[in-house]
């Protein structure tokens, strides 16, 4: 005989928590590729389950964002990888 308290308790976690939101958080976790969600997002979509079928709309980042003011001019961090092509560019 098993105790099933645990496996109610994880589907009661997982009904309370949006499946797109789980699987999100997970794909970010892992690095897992915008290649490897296109392929997976319409077989989830087939079976039924609630996600968009663009890993974009899915990996969505905040639209607002700060810019700060510094020794009188605007701040906003691009990140690295934008920075430093943009300055490979102008070389």
């Amino acid at each position: 005989m098993t105790d099933n308290s645990s496996d109610s308790d994880d589907s009661k976690a997982c009904s309370d928590y949006p499946v797109r939101t789980l699987l999100a958080e997970w794909a970010t976790k892992f690095n897992i590729l915008h290649a490897v969600l296109s392929d997976l997002l319409p077989i989830l979509r087939r079976a039924d389950v609630d996600v968009p079928l663009d890993p974009r709309e899915l990996l969505t980042t905040p639209k607002n964002f700060v810019i700060l003011n510094k020794a009188g001019g605007t701040n906003h961090y691009f990140g690295i990888v934008t920075t430093i092509c943009q300055t490979m560019k102008q070389s």
